[in-house]
C-alpha cells in the first residue's frame, strides 16, 4: 500500500527502490516531478498514464517525450511551441493535427520541401513567404511554379531547362522574354512560325541555322534576309524568285547574276542595259538575249564592235543609229550593209570607203553604182 507514504515523506526514490511499481506510485499521488527525480523515463511514465502537460512541467524534454510515444498534439495541448516540437523531431505531417498554421511551422523552421511532403500546398508556401528557390528545391514542378505566377524568365534563372518550360506550356515569347536563343528553340522542335511570330529576328534566326527558304516559307520579306546578309543564290534557291524584289532588298546586278539571275530576269524589273554594262557582269550576247535591244545597248555606251560580236545583225545596229562607216569598222561585210537594197545605201556606203567591186559583189545593180558617183570606172 502506498496510501500517505507520500505525505509521510518517502520519495518517489525511495519507493522505486522497495519495488513499489510507477502505477502504484501514480496512485499513491506521487507527481511526474517525484518520478522523474526517481529516473523513470518518458516511456514508462505514459504507460503509467502521466499526461503530457505532467511531463512538461516534470522537466522531460520534447525529445523524451517524442520517443516515449507522445503525439505531437499532445504536447502542443501541454504548451509546447511548434519550435519546440521541430527541435525534437517531430516531423512536418506530425503537426498536422494541431491546427497550427503554415506560417507558424514556417516560422518553426520547418522547410517547404517539408511542409510539401507534408501535405501543404504550392499557394500556401508561397503565401508565406517561400521564394521560387525555395519552392523548386521542394520539388514542386515547373508547371506548379508557374501555377503560382512565376515567370519563364525567373524560371530560367534557378536553372530550369528549357525542355521543362516547353512541357509545362510557356509560349515562345515568355521563352524569348527569358532570354532562350533561336538556336535552343529550334533544338526543341519550336516551329519557326511560332518564333517568328514570338520577336526572333532573321539575325536570331540565320544563327539558329534556319536557311532562306524556310524563311521564306514563314514569309519574311527579301529585304529582311538580304540585311543579314543572304546572298542573291540563297534567296533564289530559298524561293524568292522575283529579281525585282530582290532589287528592292538591295541586291546589286553582281549579286543577282551571281544568284542565277538571267540579263531577262533583270531586265524584267527595271535594269537598264547601262546598270548591266556598267557592272561588266554580263555579255552582250546575254543582254541581246534578254531581250535588250541595240538601241539600248548603244546608249549604254557599248560599241558597234561589241554589238557585232554580241549577235546583232547589220540591220539592228543601222535601226539603232549607227552609220555604215560603223559598221564598216565593226567588221560587217558589203553585203551585211547593203542587205539587197533593204540597208544602207550605195553613196552611204562608198562614204564609209567600200569599193565599187565590193558594192558590186554586194549585189548593188550597175546604174545605181553611177548614181553613187564615179564607181563605175573602178570596175573597168
Amino acid at each position: 500500500q502506498t496510501c500517505g507514504t507520500r505525505e509521510a515523506g518517502f520519495s518517489g526514490k525511495a519507493m522505486k527502490a522497495v519495488n513499489y511499481s510507477l502505477p502504484e506510485l501514480k496512485e499513491g499521488g506521487y507527481s511526474a516531478t517525484d518520478m522523474r527525480d526517481a529516473s523513470y523515463g518518458g516511456t514508462n511514465m505514459r504507460a503509467a498514464g502521466y499526461t503530457a502537460k505532467e511531463l512538461k512541467v516534470a522537466g522531460y524534454s520534447a525529445s523524451e517525450m517524442r520517443l516515449a510515444g507522445y503525439s505531437a498534439l499532445e504536447m502542443c495541448e501541454a504548451g509546447f511551441s511548434a519550435k519546440k516540437l521541430k527541435l525534437a523531431a517531430f516531423r512536418a505531417e506530425d503537426m498536422e493535427a494541431t491546427g497550427w498554421s503554415v506560417e507558424v511551422l514556417k516560422n518553426a523552421g520547418y522547410d517547404a520541401a517539408e511542409l510539401r511532403e507534408a501535405g501543404r500546398t504550392i499557394h500556401e508556401l508561397q503565401a508565406v513567404g517561400f521564394d521560387l528557390n525555395e519552392l523548386k528545391t521542394a520539388g514542386f514542378s515547373t508547371t506548379e511554379l508557374q501555377g503560382v505566377g512565376f515567370s519563364a524568365e525567373e524560371l530560367r534563372k534557378t536553372g530550369t531547362s528549357l525542355a521543362d518550360l516547353a512541357s509545362a506550356g510557356s509560349t515562345v515569347a515568355q521563352l524569348k522574354q527569358a532570354g532562350i536563343s533561336a538556336i535552343g528553340l529550334k533544338a526543341e522542335g519550336i516551329p519557326l512560325v511560332e518564333m517568328k511570330n514570338a520577336g526572333y529576328t532573321p539575325k536570331d534566326l540565320k544563327q539558329a541555322g534556319f536557311s532562306a527558304a524556310e524563311l521564306h516559307e514563314v514569309g519574311f520579306p527579301a529585304y529582311e534576309l538580304t540585311a543579314v546578309e543572304f546572298s542573291a543564290s540563297e534567296l533564289k534557291a530559298g524561293g524568292y524568285f522575283n529579281a525585282e524584289e530582290l532589287k528592292e532588298a538591295g541586291c546589286n546586278v553582281k549579286e543577282l547574276k551571281a544568284g542565277g539571275y538571267s540579263a531577262k530576269d533583270l531586265r524584267r524589273c527595271g535594269y537598264a542595259a547601262k546598270e548591266l554594262n556598267a557592272e561588266d557582269e554580263f555579255t552582250v550576247k546575254e543582254m541581246r538575249e534578254g531581250g535588250y535591244s541595240a538601241l539600248e545597248l548603244k546608249e549604254a555606251d557599248v560599241t558597234a564592235v561589241d554589238l557585232r560580236f554580241g549577235g546583232f545583225s547589220a540591220k539592228q545596229l543601222k535601226g539603232a543609229g549607227f552609220d555604215a562607216a560603223d559598221l564598216t569598222a565593226a567588221g560587217y561585210s558589203s553585203q551585211e550593209l547593203y542587205a539587197k537594197g533593204k540597208g544602207f545605201s550605195p553613196s552611204e556606203m562608198r562614204d564609209a570607203g567600200h569599193t565599187a567591186r565590193q558594192l558590186r559583189g554586194a549585189g548593188v545593180a550597175v546604174a545605181m553604182l553611177t548614181e553613187a558617183g564615179d564607181l563605175l570606172a573602178e570596175l573597168k
